[in-house]
């Protein structure tokens, strides 16, 4: 086969290691694990709210046209969020995986995530206040 034959998707490529870095993160014999996936209403909004935090780290960050894969950390538990274009709704789809060591770790990622969700968050700006 001719090297000219040989197709990469690198936006596959780079999603798949995201994910594999967010699947292997916490996944070991001492620590188990606690998972949990959402769509929320306003992904956007979550994301501005979880980044503003100073207990946020980016660990990992790709974006296309149609697509964005980001993995962050938030004290102690890994947040994905993989926002990608479907062809059969003809729009964009976010899913939000959280995983972390402990509940109560997993249960406060949750709750910044879904503390965005509120009213006064769902048109984020970049003067708005976001704490309550």
């Amino acid at each position: 086969m001719k090297k000219s034959e040989l197709t990469r998707d690198l936006d596959a490529i780079a999603q798949s290691r995201i994910w594999e870095e967010f699947n292997t993160s916490l996944c070991n014999e001492e620590n188990r694990r606690h998972t949990a996936f959402r769509r929320l209403k306003n992904p956007e909004a979550a994301r501005l709210l979880l980044t503003s935090s100073m207990w946020t780290t980016v660990l990992a960050w790709h974006q296309n046209a149609k697509a964005l894969t980001a993995l962050y950390s938030y004290r102690g538990a890994y947040i994905l969020f993989d926002r990608y274009y479907t062809d059969e709704s003809g729009g964009v789809d976010v899913v939000i995986g959280v995983v972390a060591p402990t509940p109560e770790i997993l249960a406060e990622a949750l709750y910044v995530l879904e503390k965005s969700q509120q009213t006064q968050f769902d048109q984020p700006t970049l003067f708005g206040n976001f704490y309550e």
